[in-house]
This record gives structure tokens, sequence and C-alpha cells, in this order.
């Protein structure tokens, strides 16, 4: 179990810029009392790593070192009461405002109304807060319909102006919901028409020009959506430039969003699916998204469900970038953390849940252990189809049959296994030329007895097929997904599969360290 210490320096490094301001005005606004936990508050910002030994440095002199884990107590507790005002304060004041402007209005005190409701509109107008403005504007009209047509006028045009906000927020949400449908339908885009529908919806007026978007809830699914298409598209530069300045914008208008502790979290960790594409060509960044992720799994969130999608998210996206640079060993205490936390585990979402599964048995895969990996594999092959995205359906079954291949398993189960997975890629509509060339040299291989020759043959003219495929960006998709090259080359020089993607990691980053110098 983690210290008191410990878990309050996850809190502070969790607050974005906006909260911790926020968390200073409340502070500071706090009649009397001993605010001396201010200092331990600054003294673990400043830390890029927990440690009591330096805080106590840094605190000397002040009494309350002397019960140091009640003052941690004391500033964790006073920090979620400040987060939970800052995130619904707004919200709930509004909500009474208004019935106490109705109970007003019931009276015949129409003034004392009118001033409750200028107070309140004047706090939905700063936070952004339009569907309750509206309702405002409405009861504000109520005095006014028979006594004064000139202000029933300028009510008449400003409900106009807040219904074209919330219309501009629909119309971005309409937008943002189909890139999210497609993800769950498809995944990563591998053909002619998918590339084309997310093209046709990219070309929509509000997503090329970020000035359509009229307030910060538009904003915020502009960024979305672009980040979406990027990671849909595999393009990890754009990609990481776009959910940085998303990162930022959500973090100084966390106050007029809906669901903020959301929209911050998945900009997170669509930032670390980014960093994780990128680590190969620069491993500086590796410290960044290590830090993105403690933001994500500390993050004070009330709904056990949001907290257990975006923990289990987490991993799926830091075990992705694992794959990708070929540090297949870090998956043990990677699943060891996991396990760990069982209960969040249950409560990760089904779709959310066979992504992660599908890391761990790939990772378990990579680093040698075939028979653990095969217990994973089978978590997601023994769940109903419907419920899984069509490209991790394909890849489990792959797996499950290059599984059985190291394992040495019998000619005619691996037979059997290699025809339901072609039957299986086929009916999905799923089946590419790097599945099919795949599938054809595993037929090659398997099913009889042939020499060693003759099996480095069968995967030498695999490579070569696969190395012709990677020229068509459809294709290479898949290779990205799973990297067969690697577990080919892996056969043909008669090295592990780690050996090879980690040798190529390496290869790249320098390249990537030699072109940063030259630049």
């Amino acid at each position: 179990m983690k210290k008191a210490g410990a878990e309050l320096f996850e809190l502070i490094h969790s607050l974005g810029k906006a909260e911790k301001r926020y968390f200073r005005m409340f502070s500071s606004s706090m009649q009397g009392g001993n605010k001396s936990y201010l200092k331990l508050y600054d003294a673990m910002e400043k830390q890029g790593a927990y440690n009591e030994v330096a805080i106590r440095s840094a605190c000397r002199g002040h009494d309350f070192l002397k019960h140091l884990s009640v003052t941690n107590s004391r500033l964790y507790n006073t920090i979620l009461r400040t987060l939970e005002n800052y995130h619904r304060g707004a919200d709930i004041n509004l909500h009474n405002q208004l019935r106490k402007a109705e109970i007003l209005l019931g009276k015949g005190l129409t003034a004392h109304a009118l001033k409750l409701l200028k107070t309140a509109k004047a706090i939905a107008y700063e936070q952004e807060q339009w569907e309750l403005l509206m309702k405002l504007l409405i009861m504000e009209r109520i005095p006014y319909a028979a006594t004064n047509l000139p202000k029933m006028l300028h009510l008449n045009e400003e409900m106009e102006v807040v219904l074209k906000k919330l219309n501009n927020i629909n119309d971005y949400r309409k937008i943002h919901h189909r890139m999210i449908q497609m993800g769950h339908e498809v995944g990563p885009m591998r053909t002619s028409k998918e590339l084309l529908l997310i093209k046709q919806l990219m070309r929509h007026p509000l997503v090329r020009d970020s000035n359509q978007a009229s307030c910060a809830e538009s904003k915020a699914y502009y960024y979305e959506i672009w980040s979406l298409y990027y990671r849909f598209k595999r393009d990890p530069a754009k990609g990481y430039a776009i959910s940085k300045e998303q990162c930022d914008f959500i973090e100084t208008h966390l106050h007029r969003l809906r669901d903020p502790e959301k929209r911050y979290l998945f900009a997170l960790n669509i930032s670390v699916i980014f960093m994780g594409y990128l680590l190969s060509v620069n491993r500086g960044l590796y410290g960044e998204m290590q830090k993105a992720l403690q933001k994500i799994r500390s993050y004070p969130i009330a709904s056990p469900a949001v907290k257990a999608t975006f923990w289990g998210n987490s991993y799926v996206n830091e075990l992705n970038a694992f794959m990708r640079i070929g540090d297949f060993a870090k998956i043990f205490p990677a699943l060891k953390e996991i396990e760990e936390n069982k209960d969040l585990l249950n409560q990760v979402p089904a779709v959310n849940k066979i992504n992660l599964h599908y890391n761990i048995a790939y990772l378990l895969f990579g680093a040698g252990s075939y028979n653990e990996a095969l217990h994973w594999v089978r978590k997601i092959i023994d769940q109903p189809i419907n419920i899984l995205r069509q490209d991790t359906q394909a890849f489990a079954r792959i797996l499950n049959l290059l599984l059985h291949y190291e394992l040495h398993k019998d000619e005619e189960l691996l037979d059997s296994l290699k025809r339901s997975t072609l039957h299986f890629l086929s009916t999905r509509h799923r089946l590419f030329k790097v599945e099919e060339a795949l599938m054809h040299c595993l037929h090659q291989v398997t099913g009889k007895t042939i020499s060693g020759k003759k099996h480095r043959d069968a995967f030498r003219e695999l490579k070569i097929s696969l190395l012709k495929l990677m020229k068509d960006q459809m294709e290479k998709a898949a290779l990205e997904d799973f990297d067969f090259l690697s577990w080919v080359e892996s056969k043909i020089e008669n090295k592990t599969f780690a050996e090879v993607v980690r040798q190529k990691a390496e290869r790249t980053d320098s390249q990537g360290e030699e072109k940063a110098k030259h630049q």
C-alpha cells in the first residue's frame, strides 16, 4: 500500500492548470485557520518524484513536520473538496438560483427574482452553461411578457444567440459520434472505402475551420475529432501536436465543459497513444508519457465506471508503446499492477478489456511466454463475436495460430486452426494480402514434415512478399498492428522475435537522433 504522502503527490501532479489556480484561490478565500499546508503543496508540486526527505528539508522549521501524515491527509482532503466545488459547484448553484427565482416569481416578488436571475445569468455566461442559460432566459421573459415589449425583443434575440451555440455544439457532437462509431466498428483504416468515409467527414466546414467552434464545448469536440482522425490515419507526429494543444485547451477551460474529467482523460490517453508511436524515433518522450499515465491513473473521479474505463485504456496504450519498441519484458511488472487492481479490471467495458487482453497476449508472445499468452488470447476468442472490434478479432485468431505454431502443437491441430482462422478472416471481409501471404506460408511449413532449408525458403518468400506489400499504406497498417515481418525475420535469422523488434527500434531511434542533430 502506498504511503499517504505518495498518494498526495500523485493527486497534486494530476491537477490541471485551471484546477491549480482554483485551489490557490479557494485556499486564499478560506477564513482563518492554519494554512501551512500550502508550503507542503508547493514543495510537492516542484518535485519530479515523491521524496519525503527532500520535503522535510524544504519545509524545515514548520510545525506541521511533527505530524506530517496528518498534514498530508488534510491537504489531500482539501484538494478533493476544491475539485468537487470546481467541477460541480457552478452547475448546482445555477439550479438552486433557478428554483429560488421561480419561487419568488410565484410570490409576486418580481424585483427579487430578476435580481437573482441577473446574477445567475452572469455565472451561466462565464461558465458557458448554455442549457441552463436558456432556462434562465425563458424565466426572465415571464415578468416582461405583458409590460415591456422592447425588453422581450432583446431577450428573444439573446435566446436566438444561445440557441445557435447549442446547435453548434450539437453539429460537432454528431460528427464526433460518427468518428467514434467508425472506430468501434473497424479500428484504424485499412480499406479505400474506410479511408473515403473518414475523408468525407473531415471535409465538413466545421472541421476545416476551428473558428467555426463558437464555444468551449464545440472547440473540445473539434480537438477530439482531429485527434481521432490522426489516430485512424496513423499520423502520430500531427496527432501528438494536436493532442498537446487539446490538453492545454482543456486544462484552461475545464470550468466551461460538460464532463470535463472525461474530456481531460481522453486527451491524456490519446496523447499517450501518439507518444507510444513516436517512442521508436524519440525515446525522450518516455518520461512525458509516464507523467501522462500517472495523471490518468491518479485523477480523482467520482464514478467508478468512468475511472475503470480510463484506467483500462491507460494500460492498453502503455502496452501498445512497449509493443512498438520491442520492450516485451515490461509486460511482467505491468501485468502484476493490472492483476493487483481486479476491482477496476472487472469494471472495464468489454471492448476495452478485450483490447487490453490482446496487448497482454502479444507482449507475452514477444517475451516467449507462449502458454501464458494463450491463456489471455483465449479470453478474446471465447467472447461473443458481436462485442469485438473487427481488427482485434482478426489479430487474436492469427496470434492464437502463431502461438500454437511456436509451441509445436501437433500438425492436425495446426491444420484445423489454419482452416478456422482463414474462414473467420474471409467471412469478416478482413482478409488482406498481408494476412493471405502469412496464411500461405503457414500452409507450406505446417501439416507435413519438411527440412529446415524448406522452412527458411518459405519464410524468405514470405519476407519478400511482405516487403512488397509494405509499399501499400493500407496493407502496411496490418504490419503495424502485428509485426509479421519481424516474426518472419526471426525465423530466417534464427533469433527471437523480441531481439529482431528491439534491434529495429534501436536503429530507428539512432536514426531519429542523427536527424535531430542535423536539424
